[in-house]
């Protein structure tokens, strides 16, 4: 089922770009496969909004990749620590455990759950 897959994918990304942007994702796929699988899945969902109507040249390519990068590196998280004291415990004696969807439904921008992806094993 994944093989079919992939060579569908393959398939149309054979028809939305031009043989220098196909070798230039190649070149990244090989250094950072995630990034190129996430770009890979870009242009297909663009091409299926119509947003790509013809093949993409290297240098259009390279504008999708500049304007992907952008996007996330906007969206690095800082992390900092705080020493604690016994004047900073928290009694959790009293509070009962919720499920993850409970945590989702009251989810805010201000206030993120902490997301899993969980893969099958093969």
């Amino acid at each position: 089922e994944m093989c079919i897959r992939d060579r569908a994918k393959e398939m149309m990304l054979k028809q939305l770009l031009m043989p220098e942007a196909k070798e230039r994702l190649a070149g990244i796929a090989l250094v950072k496969p995630e990034k190129a699988a996430m770009i890979e899945n870009m242009i297909l969902q663009e091409a299926q909004m119509g947003k790509i109507t013809t093949k993409l040249t290297d240098q259009q390519l390279i504008a999708k990749i500049q304007d992907f990068d952008s996007k996330t590196e906007a969206t690095t998280v800082q992390i900092s620590h705080k020493i604690r004291d016994q004047e900073d415990d928290i009694d959790l004696s009293g509070l009962q455990p919720v499920s993850y969807t409970h945590l989702r439904a009251h989810e805010t921008s201000l206030h993120l759950v902490c997301r899993l992806l969980l893969e099958k094993k093969k």
